[in-house]
């Protein structure tokens, strides 16, 4: 079976389990600006971006991410991809689908700008897959291979209602900034001057972060429908759960002797 008429049964199944989410650009920010408040909560603790993706996206409760957070400090591991897929949409029974890709081309700022396209047409077809409107946002997971390290780095990447890229890495809220790495003439045109918003270039942060000069490691973008969990309110900084998690995390770290950041 083609894997667009797959999505569209997750789909068409999705409605009648949740109901489909319309992001909105003020929903998208005002959750940006949740997490920033607990941005303790996104230190990288062995590998733990996976698990800062999910619980940006909502995935994950805080219980699965202390369990899990604690485990990978154990064992000095991450994530494998269909341990990621499995709670990206836990309560559906059907193989998640991921849209792999990678870059050949000339020179780096050709192979910049046609990574940022593969990218965006990648989420632009998936919003027609699912039946959106043409003006929501979309948000997924996605895996990049990093620069100097044999390891991958996953961040959460926004199609705007304009269809502009954004990328979201929760792990950089841990310097209290809420850092959106795209088109820098945001600022003013889309993210309407709002002083806690900061913009960096994109392709700054690909340059400097992502090995797209390697064809052989490919980028990942999560292309089925992640199932987002009943409780709205685990980045609340309100929610006392948060500070308690986050210090049995640190108690775990502190007796491993480790402060190891991937």
């Amino acid at each position: 079976m083609k894997s667009n008429v797959i999505l569209r049964i997750m789909a068409f199944f999705y409605v009648f389990v949740k109901g489909i989410k319309n992001m909105t650009q003020i929903e998208v920010i005002n959750r940006i600006k949740q997490a920033n408040k607990v941005s303790d909560i996104f230190r990288n603790y062995y590998g733990t971006c996976a698990l800062n993706t999910m619980l940006f996206l909502n995935t994950i409760d805080l219980q699965t991410f202390e369990e899990l957070s604690i485990n990978m400090m154990k064992i000095k591991s991450g994530l494998a991809r269909h341990e990621i897929s499995s709670y990206l949409n836990s309560e559906l029974n059907i193989n998640s689908i991921w849209f792999s890709f990678s870059i050949n081309d000339k020179n780096e700022e050709d192979m910049i700008t046609n990574y940022i396209e593969k990218i965006r047409n990648e989420l632009v077809k998936m919003r027609l897959v699912y039946g959106f409107a043409d003006n929501q946002s979309i948000l997924s997971a996605m895996n990049y291979p990093k620069k100097q390290k044999d390891i991958g780095h996953s961040v959460v990447i926004w199609l705007t209602n304009n269809n502009e890229i954004i990328i979201i890495d929760p792990q950089k809220f841990f310097i209290n900034d809420i850092i959106l790495y795209t088109s820098e003439s945001l600022y003013e045109r889309y993210m309407n001057n709002d002083k806690l918003l900061k913009i960096e270039s994109i392709r700054g942060y690909i340059r400097e972060n992502i090995d797209i000069l390697n064809d052989y490691r490919e980028t990942e973008i999560f292309e089925s429908l992640h199932i987002e969990i009943y409780d709205k309110n685990t980045l609340d900084p309100k929610n006392k759960n948060i500070i308690k998690t986050i210090l049995r995390i640190k108690e775990v770290e502190e007796s491993l002797n480790g402060n190891t950041e991937f």
